[in-house]
């Protein structure tokens, strides 16, 4: 509270775009500034961060599509000269056959406080990467999808002491044989180096940490307002040549939708046992709107939610959820001054939205 309203920014910017037949090109400009130099906390990791107090960034981005060919891409720059750049090329050769190949080049002293883009780091700086992707229908009912990410980070990042780099791949299976049941099994395999120190010692290393996730799920719409879903997770985490964290899922949605009532209820009931943090497991759960809720378990518990909502009429809707997160291997949940002394937490939300 002490440090509310210690600064404040101003920006503009603007966006000229050009189109000829199969040809888009734009130009993008963008001038912010603090009241005050933005200097945060030097450590070895940010050395390439955004400091100063006054900042720009420009970009040129482009769409052409030739047949069945799609590219498209941007390339921008920033103070202190560093570039960033992201081009894809789409194909489709046949129906239900899709190509996806993406490049990406963010070079370590690219500054740009609000650039969003597909990065594996959590900011458009300091990666280089090439995504390839595979979406494919080769028989009837069956539909496959799978990519491959490889990523370099060329120099250091938050938690990981040299340049690293790492993997990320994916194989999924989907089978629809009517439109009331949907099958789907999905491999996820990723690599990514981070730092480690061995239990009894204080010496630091940078090791591949490999996380393992396995997925089965299945869905069935028994009538046009009532649908099942069960979903298993299993999942494995370790540094290379550790023995592996692992842990599992059980989740059951149940939604249903009443015909004379505007009304609709999901309701949730999950089972989770993980024996460490590395191997926890995130699960989608619906929430409000314009909400996105990924809640993660580890541990040994239960997980229970139910969303309700209710339309008066075309402009009024209320939504409310319950839901209630019990572990068997704990009294207390959390730390420091969010601890809850008890083996059982609870979040409640509404919503109410009007529109005019």
């Amino acid at each position: 509270v002490e440090r509310k309203n210690v600064a404040s920014i101003q920006l503009m910017g603007g966006n000229v775009g050009y189109s000829f037949h199969n040809l888009k090109m734009g130009f993008t400009g963008i001038y912010y500034f603090f009241d005050k130099n933005y200097m945060p906390q030097s450590q070895p990791y940010n050395y390439y961060n955004l400091r100063g107090k006054e900042f720009y960034n420009l970009s040129i981005d482009y769409k052409y599509r030739w047949n069945k060919v799609y590219f498209f891409g941007e390339t921008a720059a920033g103070n202190g000269g560093g570039l960033a750049t992201l081009n894809t090329i789409s194909f489709s050769p046949a129906s239900g056959y899709q190509l996806l190949f993406l490049q990406r080049y963010y070079a370590k002293d690219y500054r740009a406080l609000y650039a969003r883009s597909v990065s594996e780091g959590s900011s458009v700086q300091n990666e280089n990467g090439c995504y390839l992707g595979i979406e494919a229908k080769p028989i009837r009912f069956w539909k496959l999808f799978a990519y491959a990410d490889f990523f370099h980070f060329p120099w250091l990042r938050y938690g990981v002491d040299k340049p690293s780099s790492g993997f990320d791949g994916l194989v999924q299976a989907t089978y629809m044989p009517t439109t009331n049941l949907t099958m789907l099994f999905r491999y996820r395999y990723k690599s990514k180096d981070k730092n480690y120190i061995p239990e009894g010692s204080d010496v630091k290393a940078v090791l591949p940490y490999i996380q393992q996730k396995v997925r089965y799920q299945i869905g069935y719409l028994l009538q046009n307002n009532l649908s099942l879903k069960v979903t298993a997770d299993w999942v494995w985490a370790n540094p290379e040549g550790i023995k592996a964290k692992h842990g599992y899922m059980f989740l059951n949605n149940f939604s249903y939708k009443f015909q004379n009532l505007p009304l609709s209820f999901d309701v949730y009931y999950g089972m989770f046992d993980t024996n460490d943090y590395s191997a926890r497991i995130s699960s989608y759960e619906r929430g409000m709107l314009y909400a996105f809720s990924m809640p993660s378990f580890y541990g040994k518990g239960v997980r229970f939610a139910i969303n309700s909502r209710y339309d008066f009429n075309r402009n009024l809707m209320i939504m409310a959820k319950f839901g209630q997160t019990r572990y068997t291997d704990r009294n207390a949940i959390g730390s420091g001054l969010e601890t809850i002394y008890d083996d059982t937490k609870a979040d409640v939300n509404f919503q109410l939205r009007w529109k005019f």
